[in-house]
């Protein structure tokens, strides 16, 4: 059964995690204040007064600019590590002083002249995405993201320690398409256009150093199939832009094109989960993330269930089922039906690790639990193919393996563009779908009509933050990207 991730018409509501202003007026005063002379002043004896004064003056000085300077780094590139503890990108300084000190006073003057880091940590990973959403005029239609979805995200990179914070850019007028591509052809990308660099000139300000930049657009590099012809083939896997694309993002860096045109152009509501799992998706790309694992090219892995997976659990999720070794889904009539203290046990009894599709009673006749995550890799390599009889290919016992409580559902093809559920929990899985469990069988599970070895991948331990250190940083004129 395939799922659909579209259903019924438009208007997207909400806002993001808006970050307010404030001012480490404390860590200011420790670094600034006169109190260093407090300080020094019982130690100084009337004798030497004056010299100790001086020296005092001195290493005051010396400290004071020190500080100031640990704070003050407008072009950081931390790619080996130097004063950032938790690995994420951000300088301990900027972390520990809630700011980056741009113009190098030692006071934060507001975001206009500095940048806002409020709630980071040296010691927690800190993710900043600041985002903009088209609206044309007149406004038939809004591509604002609903709260909900951005924080199921926000949620989904909590339970893996990570502080990740949205900052609402507000509305900006939408063009049929958004690129990241610097100079596009009007024979690819139409003549009703913007491009990344242009809307992070317009509307990123001096967030550079620190932040993502995504944009809810239209739609993504081209506007139509004849435009998609005119296009160049990306560098990774060789294919040209589909106009229908839900987004574009750097592969490694920090742009990302969320784009949902197509199916509201064809009169479709964009639920909530679907907006979810797309701007997950697309930031994981800016973290390194592809769409198959460690293989940028191959979709559809039934054991890679991750939402760069695009045409499975992007789309749909992650559903979950009923219960270990169970191919039920676990419905749902609201978000509460998903998560204690509806769910005792299993994956959904975590607070906001599963939520309830809407949309989806008029399309399946049923809602479903879903989670939004990245793979955590503990699955195992499937081999298609059987090169004669008794030797290698799928053992249909094992299934995908992974541990006996796995509650999430496998989907897989078999044959052709059949897509049927799976479990996840070790259990058996009859990919060639002829009745029998066998050990030895050959399927093309992916559907890509071809029968390889399909591996699998822990997305959470290859993650990447340091995007500063991206060829894609800042406005793209190098470096992969990925539809």
């Amino acid at each position: 059964m395939r799922h659909i991730a579209f259903a019924v018409a438009v208007g997207l509501v909400g806002c993001g995690d808006d970050e307010t202003v404030s001012v480490d007026a404390a860590l200011d005063a420790r670094a600034d204040s006169p109190s260093d002379a407090t300080r020094d002043a019982p130690a100084d004896a009337p004798s030497d007064g004056a010299t100790d004064a001086a020296t005092d003056a001195a290493t005051d000085a010396a400290t004071d600019a020190s500080a100031d300077a640990n704070a003050c780094a407008p072009t950081i590139t931390p790619c080996d590590g130097t004063n950032d503890s938790d690995g994420d990108g951000l300088d301990d300084t900027w972390e520990t002083s809630g700011y980056v000190d741009l113009n190098c006073n030692g006071i934060y003057d507001g975001p206009a002249v500095d940048i806002d880091l409020s709630g980071a940590s040296p010691t927690v990973k800190d993710i900043f995405v600041f985002y903009n959403y088209m609206v044309p005029s007149p406004a038939t239609h809004t591509h604002q993201p609903p709260a909900a979805a951005l924080d199921q995200v926000i949620a989904a990179f909590a339970a893996h320690g990570i502080h990740l914070h949205f900052v609402d850019g507000g509305p900006i007028a939408e063009t049929i398409v958004t690129t990241l591509d610097p100079a596009p052809s009007a024979a690819c990308a139409g003549t009703s256009v913007s491009t990344i660099r242009d809307l992070r000139s317009a509307h990123l300000g001096n967030r550079q150093p620190a932040f993502h930049y995504m944009v809810f657009a239209h739609r993504a590099t081209t506007p139509d199939a004849a435009h998609a012809l005119a296009c160049p083939t990306d560098p990774v896997c060789a294919e040209r832009p589909n106009p229908d694309a839900t987004g574009s993002a750097d592969l490694f860096g920090d742009d990302a094109i969320i784009s949902f045109g197509a199916p509201i152009d064809a009169g479709q509501t964009i639920e909530p989960f679907l907006v979810a799992t797309t701007a997950m998706h697309e930031l994981g790309h800016n973290l390194g993330l592809k769409h198959g694992g460690a293989d940028a090219c191959v979709r559809n892995k039934p054991n890679y269930i991750s939402v760069m997976n695009p045409q499975s659990y992007q789309l749909d999720g992650i559903p979950v089922a009923d219960g270990p070794g169970s191919i039920n889904y676990r419905t749902c009539n609201a978000e509460s039906d998903c998560e204690p203290p509806s769910v005792s046990s299993g994956t959904c009894a975590v607070a906001n690790a599963c939520h309830c599709t809407t949309g989806q009673d008029v399309v399946l006749g049923f809602n479903y639990c879903y989670r939004v995550d990245y793979s955590s890799g503990n699955l195992i390599a499937l081999d298609e193919l059987a090169p004669s009889a008794g030797v290698g290919g799928l053992d249909e016992n094992v299934g995908v393996g992974g541990p006996s409580t796995d509650e999430d559902l496998v989907l897989y093809f078999v044959p052709g563009a059949t897509q049927l559920v799976g479990v996840s929990n070790g259990g058996p899985i009859d990919w060639n779908n002829n009745g029998v469990i066998e050990t030895h069988v050959s399927a093309d599970v992916n559907n890509d009509n071809s029968q390889t070895l399909l591996t699998t991948q822990d997305d959470w331990a290859v993650l990447n933050l340091r995007f500063q250190c991206a060829p894609a940083y800042g406005a793209r004129v190098t470096g992969a990207t990925m539809p």
